[in-house]
């Protein structure tokens, strides 16, 4: 079904009834823990899996996002209503693709309309910082507060992680929100989340994903 209203990027279709869908499917065909759901994606996937958990229909079963290299279209940038949904968000530095801040955008150092970073195929994003708080703020007026924060060993506004250091990756805590953070690195758009190049064995950006969103049980 289509509905004018809910467009995402170019395409009027039904994208939450088709995410709520494909959901009830899985946990028809799988031995799936409804508790655990959590929506990760990449570049358009990952901008996908913020829209998707910022609304019902999944907003109230969604436990967890990662979203890599992504941000919402400069003006849809929307707080997850009515449930505050935890973020993990990774930036790249030298993302020219989906640029972080304006310092990657296409205009360097500077914002296009709507004040949207602007990537190399013209397109106008919210920078990464005003994604963040809003999810940030998202936790401050929701009744219902994300758990499993204590675990996350916050040291100052930075939070550990096995990567800390390589290529200047490091991971933050935003709003002072432990539910919301930011992890950056100094790569392009295409990043792996396997190991990245020289980075020590074992340690891949897909596993600190995992870290992160098994932190975070909703209650069934």
């Amino acid at each position: 079904a289509s509905d004018p209203t809910r467009c995402f990027s170019a395409a009027c279709v039904d994208d939450f009834g088709f995410g709520a869908a494909l959901v009830e499917a899985l946990e028809q065909e799988f031995c799936v823990d409804v508790g655990r759901l959590s929506l990760h994606g990449h570049s358009m996937g990952g901008m996908m899996a913020l829209t998707l958990a910022s609304a019902p229909p999944l907003n109230a079963r969604v436990r967890a996002v990662v979203a890599h290299a992504a941000a919402p279209f400069a003006g849809y940038n929307s707080p997850p209503s009515p449930h505050a949904v935890p973020l993990l968000k990774h930036d790249a530095r030298e993302d020219w693709v989906v640029p972080p801040y304006a310092a990657a955008s296409m205009t360097p150092g500077q914002l296009g309309p709507l004040n949207g970073t602007v990537g190399e195929g013209g397109w106008l994003y919210t920078r990464s910082v005003e994604v963040t708080a809003a999810w940030a703020s998202a936790f401050d007026s929701a009744a219902e507060q994300g758990g499993g924060a204590a675990d996350l060993r916050p040291a100052g506004s930075g939070v550990a992680s096995a990567l800390d250091g390589y290529r200047g990756f490091g991971c933050e805590m935003r709003e002072g929100r432990a539910e919301v953070l930011t992890c950056e690195g100094s790569w392009t758009h295409s990043f792996a989340l396997a190991t990245p190049l020289n980075a020590p064995a074992g340690i891949e950006l897909a596993s600190i994903a995992y870290d992160f969103v098994s932190r975070f049980v909703r209650a069934a």
